[in-house]
C-alpha cells in the first residue's frame, strides 16, 4: 500500500510512458528469497547461489550479493527449484500462493534489497477518445485512486497468505537482524547509486524517486 500511493503521487509523470489511458497503477510486496537447500541467515550464505529473478534491473543488485541471477519465466520455477537448476527465487510472496511454492522450498528469507513490481490496467487511448463524454465520465469514476489502491489491498492479501502457506507447509522463516541487513545494504550501495544517478529524459532516477515523497 506504501508503494502504491508513492507511484500514486508521481502518478502525472509516470502516465506519458504507458501511452495509453491508466485506469489503475499499484504495486505488490517486495520480494522474499525462498531457498531449498541453503538457509540464508547472513550475507555470506548468499554467496555461489542461483537464484531466480523477475526483472533484469534486479540482476546487478543480485549479483552484488555474490549470487548469480538466472531470469526465468513464472510457469518453470516449481520445477527449477524441485530439480535443483536454480537454488532459490526472489519473488513478491504472491507469488507462493500462485506458483505452490511452498512444496520445493525449505527455507524462506523475509527480506532483500529488492524493489516489488508495478502493475498497470491500461485502456488503449484511441478507444477512451472515441467515446462520449458522458462513457469517458463512466470510465473516469469507476478509475479513480480508489482503483489503485483495491489492486494493493489484493497483492497485499495475497502476499499474507503466501507467507501462512509457506509457515503451514513447514518452511522455516528466517528474519534477517538489522545488523545484517545493513550489511546487505552495503553490498548494493555502488550498484543502487549509479542506478539514481542514472539520467532518465529530463531527471536522474534519484530526482524521480523523490516524487515518490511528494517532493518537488
Amino acid at each position: 500500500m506504501e508503494c502504491t500511493e508513492a507511484m500514486r503521487r508521481a502518478r502525472p509523470v509516470l502516465e506519458p510512458e504507458y501511452e495509453a489511458r491508466v485506469l489503475a497503477i499499484w504495486a505488490n510486496a517486495a520480494p522474499v528469497l525462498l531457498t531449498r537447500d541453503r538457509p540464508v541467515r547472513t550475507l555470506e550464505d548468499m554467496r555461489g547461489l542461483k537464484i531466480r529473478v523477475s526483472t533484469r534491473s534486479a540482476i546487478p543488485f543480485i549479483e552484488a550479493l555474490g549470487a548469480s541471477a538466472v531470469m526465468q519465466p513464472g510457469t518453470v520455477v516449481h520445477q527449477s527449484l524441485t530439480t535443483g537448476v536454480i537454488d532459490g527465487v526472489a519473488i513478491s510472496p504472491s507469488g507462493i500462493v500462485a506458483f505452490q511454492l511452498h512444496e520445493p522450498a525449505s527455507y524462506l528469507t523475509t527480506w532483500l534489497p529488492l524493489s516489488g513490481l508495478p502493475f498497470v490496467l491500461l485502456m488503449n487511448q484511441g478507444i477512451y477518445d472515441a467515446l462520449s463524454p458522458k462513457e469517458r465520465g463512466w470510465i473516469d469514476e469507476v478509475a479513480d485512486d480508489s482503483l489503485s489502491l483495491a489492486g494493493a489491498a489484493a497483492w497485499a492479501s495475497a502476499g499474507a497468505e503466501g507467507l501462512q502457506l509457506a509457515k503451514a507447509a513447514g518452511v522455516e522463516i528466517i528474519d534477517l537482524p538489522e545488523s545484517e541487513r545493513r550489511r546487505f545494504e552495503r553490498a548494493i550501495a555502488s550498484i543502487r547509486d549509479a542506478g539514481l544517478a542514472r539520467q532518465v529524459g529530463d531527471m536522474t532516477v534519484g530526482e524521480f524517486m523523490r516524487l515518490f515523497s511528494g517532493a518537488r
